[in-house]
This record gives C-alpha cells, structure tokens and sequence, in this order.
C-alpha cells in the first residue's frame, strides 16, 4: 500500500513537473479560438507561435513561457469565457506565481495588425516582456 502511495506520487510529481514550470513565476499564453476556424484566425495563430518561438525559444524551452490554443467554447471544463470576458478570439497573457494567476491581460489589438506579421510579432513581444519582469 505504502509502496502504491509513493509511486503514485512520484509520477504526479513528475506529471506536474513537466506541465508547469519548475520556477516560481512564469507567462501563460493562451489563444482563444471557437470551433469553426476562419483563415483569419488560423494566421493569427501561427503568428503568435512564430513570434514565440523566434523571440522567446529560451523562455519556451525553460517553461518561462507556456503556451496553450484552446477552443473556450467546446472546453466544458473550464469557465474561460467568465475568467476573461471572452467574446469571440483572443490573446490572453497572464502571468503566474507560484502556480497562481496574479494578472492578465487582453491583447486585443492582434486584429489590428492581422496581416503585419512585424507590427503583431512586436506587439506581442512588447507586452509578453512587461510580464517576464
């Protein structure tokens, strides 16, 4: 029993470990999207991962900066419309310590620069590095 206790415990050390950075403070970036995808919507994702990755790998890698796509209106499990006045998509920033949401932030401008990968990838970039201080 002792021995089913203490495995189990590794592995959700293990598990939470690889989830969520091992440090105490970290960026979350969610895209929130709906079910039905427009093209739009698919160029403003892959624009927020390029900038991810082309200006924040090290973050990325070291889990300073997480990143998550998820459709709010399908996910039944959490209540992201609430939590952040969710309309239709967004790019939500937040910024957390110790495991715990202390701010965010709604980058609604993204729609403003659709099609200027340089104006969102610098946006962007200004606004995630205000939250890495």
């Amino acid at each position: 029993m002792i021995r089913k206790v203490s495995i189990w415990l590794i592995l959700l050390f293990i598990f939470s470990s690889s989830i969520y950075p091992s440090t105490n403070s970290f960026v979350k970036v969610f895209y929130f999207h709906g079910p039905i995808r427009c093209h739009t919507c698919l160029q403003i994702e892959n624009e927020i991962k390029m900038t991810l990755n082309q200006k924040f790998d090290k973050e990325m890698k070291n889990k300073k900066i997480v990143f998550e796509c998820i459709d709010y209106v399908s996910d039944t499990t959490n209540n992201y419309e609430k939590q952040y006045n969710l309309e239709n998509q967004a790019l939500i920033i937040a910024k957390f310590e110790n495991n715990k949401q202390v701010k965010w932030k709604n980058l609604d401008k993204i729609w403003k620069f659709t099609g200027n990968f340089d104006k969102m990838s610098r946006y962007i970039s200004i606004e995630i590095n205000d939250y890495l201080k």
